[in-house]
Parts: C-alpha cells; structure tokens; sequence
C-alpha cells in the first residue's frame, strides 16, 4: 500500500511538474511565434517600403513610408554629385582634421500633401549626421521650408567628414524606404564655392 501510494504521489508530481512546464513551454512558443509573425510582416512592409543598397550618384530613389501615411508623404530623393572640402563654409570650420562631404540633391515631393524638408536630417555618411545646406551658408534646402505636391527642389546637405566612411544611408526599415549609396573615392570632387 504504502509503495503504490508513493508510487502514485510520485507520479501525480511528474505529471504536475510535466503539465507546468508545458504551460511554460507553450508561453514561450506563443511569445516566440509572435516575435516570429512581426518580424515578417515587418520583412514584408519592408519589400513593399523598399530597400535599396549599394546606389550610384545620380540614381533615385522613391520613397515612401508606412501605411498609416496613407501616400500622404513620399518623394524621389537624388544624390546629384559628392563633394569635399577642408575649408570653412558659411562661417563655420572643420572640425581638428576633418572636413566637410557637400552633397548636391534633388528632391521632388511625389505625395500627397506639403513635404518637410527637415525629414531628411535623420541621413547619414558614416556615422556623421547630415545637416541641410543653410547652417553652412547654402540657401536652398531650409529645416523650416516646406515643398508643395509635385514641387522639385535642389539644393546642398553637409556632413562633417573625418574620413571614416563611403556609405550615405537613410531610413527607418519597417517604417520608410531604406536606401544607401556607396561613394568610391575618386567620385567625391573638391568643392569649389559658387
């Protein structure tokens, strides 16, 4: 008696302990699984956003950001030329052995409504982060102006350059398109004011 009774105790904890951890396993497969099913519909927006690498000067890029912007905002951005400096522009100097990337583009607003310009701010050449041409004496593109639909405009947008990098990239992937270009050395000319 007293055998089958632990035999049966024994059993009855196996059983509970077994019944636990499927309750555990079955909670971390469900967490996993959803981890899983975000992350492809996360790929899957993405393809739709796009994706583009290893650009060239003078290609475009369309741009457009997630469903919930409804088309609202989108726009083609083109890197027209690359340049770099080691003098001072608009009044500000390079940092201790660095310089400047000036980069001349177009943008044109393919939306639906106004475009900010200053969405383009979160660029980056490296890790350095790109700031539109009028903190460094260029006019055309302004973090306050807006482009109406279908306006086109080109302008200049400049990097602190410490010479760490050949890659412009920008977005936020699941969010907006991605995009990067890759610069060869001999393709960044030596900037000559206007």
């Amino acid at each position: 008696m007293k055998k089958s009774l632990i035999i049966a105790i024994l059993a009855s904890l196996i059983i509970i302990g077994g019944c636990d951890s499927k309750k555990e396993v079955g909670k971390n497969t469900s967490v996993e699984m959803s981890k899983k099913t975000k992350s492809k519909k996360v790929e899957k927006k993405n393809i739709e956003l796009g994706d583009y690498k290893n650009l060239k000067i003078g290609e475009t890029v369309p741009i457009k950001y997630h469903e919930s912007a409804e088309g609202k905002v989108a726009f083609d951005f083109t890197l027209n030329k690359v340049e770099f400096t080691n003098k001072e522009l608009g009044g500000v100097e390079p940092e201790y052995e660095s310089g400047f990337i000036v980069l001349d583009v177009t943008i044109k607003n393919t939306g639906e409504e106004p475009l900010e310009v200053d969405l383009l701010t979160g660029m980056k050449y490296g890790t350095s982060m790109v700031s539109l041409g009028e903190r460094y004496g260029f006019s055309d593109l302004s973090e306050s102006s807006e482009m109406g639909i279908k306006e086109s405009k080109t302008g200049k947008m400049v990097f602190q350059h410490s010479k760490s990098s050949n890659r412009i990239s920008w977005g936020l992937e699941g969010f907006t398109t991605t995009f990067s270009y890759d610069i060869n050395a001999d393709e960044i000319g030596d900037y000559v004011p206007e």
